[in-house]
């Protein structure tokens, strides 16, 4: 009974209309230039039918929380595709529907395939370059030249 009480409380203290600290800071909307038609696709998922349900039912203001429309695409698929879609002639026809919203694009795969000679395939180092944490108890770090006294 304990564990059902306690998913009832967090399920009637969520999303409370007088809070707001579960509104949404904005609604994301991807769409692949593999997808036949992609300009129609992001109009048809903006559409008030795609959005969650606590839209739908008005407690959030669609109008209200931000848009960001992101368009992906595969490097990888450009060679393979008999029609072939340019991203930056989609990205353009984003930006003219949806004006004032934010259009993104997203490209995967743009690495060049290593060549057989044995090109560079390592990835770098990345966390290197990054500063060590703070130490807040240095009495229990191990010394190199502590014998365990």
């Amino acid at each position: 009974w304990a564990c059902r009480f306690r998913a009832l409380l967090g399920e009637s203290l969520c999303c409370g209309e007088e809070s707001l600290l579960e509104n949404p800071a904005l609604l994301l909307v991807a769409v692949a230039t593999s997808d036949a038609d992609p300009l129609g696709c992001f109009e048809q998922l903006d559409s008030p039918h795609f959005l969650p349900r606590n839209f739908q039912t008005g407690q959030y203001d669609a109008k209200q929380v931000n848009r960001l429309f992101l368009l992906i695409h595969d490097a990888s698929e450009d060679s393979s595709s008999e029609n072939t879609v340019k991203p930056e002639v989609v990205l353009r026809q984003m930006r003219q529907r949806f004006r004032g919203a934010h259009c993104l694009s997203l490209k995967l795969n743009s690495l060049e395939a290593p060549s057989s000679g044995g090109g560079n395939t390592e990835t770098p180092d990345v966390w290197t370059p990054l500063p060590l944490p703070p130490v807040f108890f240095p009495d229990q770090i191990p010394c190199a030249d502590d014998d365990g006294a």
